[in-house]
């Protein structure tokens, strides 16, 4: 055995020692590979949690003809949005006048819109624009619960189409996480009147638009 170790070179030993070392890294390697992946796991199973449970917005869409529609949509307690000068105003009360000035479905449309929470929590201070312009205060809405809007669109003078872009943006009750949802009306003048144009689904999916958080470090970044 003395002997068998005194025939060891250094250089047999310099390569034991190199295989040796090689197999140390590549274990830790592996090992922190293996680590990586499980963390890595163990945050997409969190995001999916969060996501699926989701708050999520529909809404129906029906064209008004008459004010007499409008009186039998009072006891929903439907909030009137309309356009006074145009700045856009908000309101829980019936703005008479402001109706007796809008020819139904000639000088612009008038829509019911009832928005429902159908997704897996609480969505949280809501933000609704049109244009880009706030309609309201911030509002939550509970899982199932509703809340109604009245939009007087006016046609634009001298133009055949106008658009109206509606967007939601919420939270939610288990994360920072801000989603998006985004649709637009367009009226469009035709022979005698107007029409209104929309997608067949109003509301399209929620869309994750960034996280509280992550915009709280890049405030604090600049």
């Amino acid at each position: 055995m003395l002997n068998l170790l005194c025939n060891i070179t250094a250089g047999d030993w310099l390569a034991f020692g190199g295989a040796l070392g090689g197999a140390l890294i590549g274990a830790l390697i592996t090992c922190w590979s293996v680590v990586k992946t499980i963390k890595e796991g163990r945050k997409t199973d969190s995001e999916n949690r969060i996501i699926s449970a989701k708050p999520w917005l529909t809404a129906d869409i029906n064209l008004i003809n008459n004010e007499s529609e409008i009186d039998e949509l009072l006891p929903q307690k439907p909030k009137f949005i309309y356009f006074d000068d145009g700045e856009i105003v908000g309101s829980n009360i019936k703005p008479t006048y402001r109706l007796k000035q809008m020819r139904f479905n000639i000088d612009g449309c008038v829509v019911y819109i009832p928005i429902k929470n159908v997704g897996g929590n609480t969505a949280t201070s809501i933000e609704f624009t049109i244009n880009g312009h706030r309609t309201s205060p911030l509002f939550a809405l509970a899982v199932n619960d509703k809340v109604n809007f009245i939009l007087l669109l006016p046609k634009e003078t001298d133009q055949v189409s106008t658009l109206y872009e509606l967007n939601f943006t919420y939270g939610d009750v288990v994360s920072t996480i801000k989603y998006q949802q985004l649709s637009a009306l367009t009226v469009n003048e035709y022979e005698g009147g107007t029409t209104l144009a929309h997608n067949v689904v109003l509301l399209p999916p929620p869309e994750k638009i960034e996280s509280l958080e992550s915009k709280n470090k890049e405030t604090c970044n600049k």
